[in-house]
């Protein structure tokens, strides 16, 4: 196997044997991100980063459960809850009174209904708990003037906990309370 170093001097080695005189492939440095367009009728694409069974599980029913909220299926997707959600946040969430589709909000569960969508471990699975992130996979930006883009998509990540139920995970994640004003 050979060495850090011998395979850091190969690449520095490589990178400064190239002329200055050779151009950029035709069109990379301006290019202009594609933008991909996801068809209205289609599922979200939901990208997970861990290969490790434990998180790869997690990671997998929140994504089911994502699917099925943002194709409309609340049966399906009120099934995906934890014991801990209360019957009054279940009967909420059937009804269409708790997380749903509000263009307006500025809460963080709007993150639910984007289309291109990450999900990402907060930290390490601590016995039957563990805490995934869900974000938008490339960061919604609206042009060079970053001022002009605040108020139009929420930008940040939710998170959703998850907790290891009958050997499967299930989403805890619970409507937010009414704060008293300090």
């Amino acid at each position: 196997m050979p060495c850090v170093a011998t395979m850091a001097l190969a690449t520095l080695s490589l990178l400064t044997s190239v002329p200055a005189s050779a151009a950029p492939p035709k069109g990379a440095p301006g290019r202009k991100p594609s933008k991909v367009v996801i068809p209205p009728g289609a599922p979200p694409v939901i990208s997970t980063t861990h290969r490790e069974p434990s998180y790869r599980e997690a990671q997998q029913r929140l994504a089911r459960f994502i699917t099925a909220l943002q194709a409309g299926k609340r049966q399906r997707a009120v099934t995906f809850f934890s014991s801990r959600v209360l019957p009054a946040e279940r009967q909420a969430f059937l009804t269409d009174r708790w997380l749903r589709r509000d263009r307006g909000s500025s809460s963080f569960t709007q993150v639910l209904f984007f289309r291109d969508l990450q999900i990402t471990a907060k930290g390490v699975i601590q016995g039957d708990r563990v805490r995934l992130l869900v974000m938008p996979r490339t960061i919604p930006y609206a042009g060079p003037n970053p001022k002009k883009s605040r108020g139009r998509t929420v930008l940040g990540a939710l998170v959703v906990p998850m907790r290891m139920e009958y050997g499967k995970w299930f989403v805890e994640l619970r409507p937010e309370r009414a704060r008293p004003k300090a």
